[in-house]
């Protein structure tokens, strides 16, 4: 089951509080009173849409956003960093990292009508993703910390396109 979180931003609708670029230009204390006024949204959402605690789930974003000027989907990236602390802080997730956190991308639409921000989460129970491959094996470095099964299908997959990849070097080579 899916669980939505709708955020409707009254001062400006359908445009997320916090974006990557304001994030990053921004003095501290604004990002501060952004990151606040997110975590107030989203209590807000969760008291008329409650989430049960989950364990695990993949969480994607999706902007409704009021008009067709270009967005960049990576913008919403500090957006989505501080809507998890507070899914985190209003205990809809033990924790944020990837252990419980599966990202499902970011997404922008066009609704002139009802411009908003919505958050969907899916509870993942899939046994591959807590085990994990080590970070190195026999001293030469690995893809990191990924699931044995997302290695095997990724392997798969390139070999079916006539693609391998070199762990060392991590670049794809034609053979």
């Amino acid at each position: 089951m899916t669980h939505t979180l709708t955020i409707i931003d009254t001062v400006h609708p359908g445009r997320p509080p916090l974006t990557m670029n304001e994030y990053e230009r921004a003095h501290y204390r604004k990002q501060t009173a952004a990151k606040r006024r997110i975590q107030w949204q989203i209590k807000a959402a969760l008291q008329t849409t409650p989430i049960p605690t989950l364990n695990q789930a993949t969480v994607s974003i999706i902007q409704y956003a009021p008009n067709k000027i270009r967005r960049d989907v990576d913008g919403l990236g500090a957006f989505r960093k501080a809507m998890l602390d507070a899914l985190v802080m209003n205990k809809v997730f033990p924790d944020d990292n990837t252990n419980h956190v599966i990202d499902g991308g970011n997404t922008i639409l066009l609704d002139r009508e009802n411009p908003r921000i919505e958050s969907e989460s899916s509870p993942h129970h899939d046994q591959h993703h807590r085990s994990r491959v080590p970070h190195r094996r026999e001293g030469r470095k690995s893809l990191g910390f990924v699931t044995a099964q997302s290695y095997a299908d990724h392997a798969a997959r390139l070999e079916s396109v006539g693609l391998t990849s070199i762990p060392n070097s991590h670049r794809l080579f034609a053979r």
